[in-house]
């Protein structure tokens, strides 16, 4: 393509070459942009699957809303925060309270929260943040993504 050659000749040294291309472009786009009006265009909007567009005063801006892995395995975090922070006020704790947290879940419920175990442990006050196997012995149940966590928070003294 003409953007391709013009590097090229620059990356060769070619300068004059190179701009009697670019020369030439400017020159063909600016008899396309006499030539095309309003009128001859034609510009029809869609969604594309896993975006989100919006479009106002001739702009439009879209946003990916793919999900991938990483971004799960944050929800999954914070979602997991959420319920710390309910274990903690329904608990009586000081908002100073240094916390352990043990729990047990699914498999990819473990992997998010050892995934992002400093950020959880940083928002809750964690100074232990362990999987283990409760057997019931928990003192908290939930779900998150529909899967069930058990949880045992304690205060650390």
């Amino acid at each position: 393509n003409l953007f391709n050659q013009t590097v090229d000749l620059v990356d060769a040294g070619k300068n004059e070459e190179a701009l009697e291309k670019i020369n030439f472009a400017k020159t063909v786009l600016e008899k396309i942009d006499n030539f095309i009006t309003a009128s001859l265009l034609y510009i029809q909007i869609e969604d594309i699957s896993h975006f989100s567009s919006i479009y106002e005063n001739n702009y439009v801006v879209s946003l990916n809303t793919t999900l991938d892995e990483n971004l799960i395995n944050e929800g999954i975090a914070r979602e997991f925060i959420h319920n710390v922070q309910n274990i903690r006020k329904d608990s009586g704790f000081n908002i100073e309270d240094r916390i352990s947290i043990e729990f047990e879940g699914d498999e990819e419920l473990s992997k998010a929260i050892l995934q992002f175990e400093k950020y959880i442990s940083s928002e809750t006050l964690a100074l232990n943040l362990q999987k283990s196997n409760l057997n019931k012995k928990s003192d908290f149940e939930s779900t998150i993504l529909g899967k069930s966590i058990s949880l045992n928070v304690s205060k650390v003294h």
